[in-house]
């Protein structure tokens, strides 16, 4: 990329304004991290993982405590067979949303997928536990 001139822009400096370009000032972060959400999510529904990522990492920048925002970005890293990675945001999303039973349920497959059977069953029979505790609720 060059700055009109020929000479090649600082990528870093690119990406720094394309990102101030992309949060609305009149955003909240909260707000911000919605959008970024959205556009992670389009990125899924077309199989491009990479993009997803980045956007949840964006939304993850704006919004620390969004839950979603891990577990979807966990849902990524697993398509990738990132799995580990995948762990890590799951993880992080039940930490953050304890009730929440799709935590549990993802990270289950995600260690079903390294052949960690034990810890798979243990997250499925909690997240089962989750499901049933709403709907008595």
């Amino acid at each position: 990329m060059s700055d009109g001139k020929g000479k090649p822009q600082n990528a870093p400096e690119v990406h720094a304004v394309r990102r101030q370009q992309e949060t609305n000032s009149s955003e909240s972060p909260r707000e911000g991290a919605i959008s970024f959400l959205e556009r992670g999510n389009s990125n899924a529904k077309i199989g491009d993982w990479n993009g997803a990522i980045a956007n949840f990492t964006r939304a993850i920048e704006l919004d620390p405590g969004a839950a979603l925002a891990y577990n979807s970005r966990g849902d990524a890293y697993r398509e990738l067979k990132q799995y580990r990675e995948a762990i890590v945001d799951f993880t992080r999303a039940i930490r953050l949303d304890p009730k929440n039973p799709s935590g549990y349920y993802n990270r289950g497959f995600a260690y079903d997928d390294l052949g960690k059977e034990w810890e798979a069953q243990a997250d499925f029979d909690r997240a089962t536990e989750l499901v049933y505790e709403q709907r008595s609720g």
